[in-house]
């Protein structure tokens, strides 16, 4: 009997980490820094920052504190969320799950 070995099926990230990584690109750019500084700064290699970037690795809690310390922005500003694109967005699970995140912080406003 032959040995079967299953490969692990590549999983998609996470949309809330790609928009936080989206989120951190921008404001690098914003500040035209590289993502070699980025990564000088944070003891990390560019690849590492594009993965970040990307939402193909996720950013742990203390991570994401420094990256806002060094992009000079609060924790928060990664997770806002510009409601008009999702509005018409074509995958469904995704327009839920901001439509869901969206009344969410409307309650805790109040």
């Amino acid at each position: 009997m032959a040995v079967r070995y299953t490969t692990a099926a590549k999983k998609a990230p996470n949309p809330i980490d790609e928009h936080v990584g989206r989120r951190v690109r921008m404001r690098r750019r914003m500040l035209a820094m590289s993502q070699g500084k980025l990564g000088d700064a944070l003891g990390l290699t560019f690849q590492q920052v594009q993965k970040y970037e990307k939402g193909t690795n996720r950013i742990g809690a203390s991570r994401l504190q420094q990256i806002s310390h060094i992009l000079q922005v609060p924790v928060a500003f990664f997770f806002e969320v510009p409601w008009k694109r999702f509005i018409d967005c074509p995958d469904r699970r995704l327009r839920l799950r901001f439509k869901r995140l969206k009344a969410d912080r409307s309650v805790h406003a109040n």
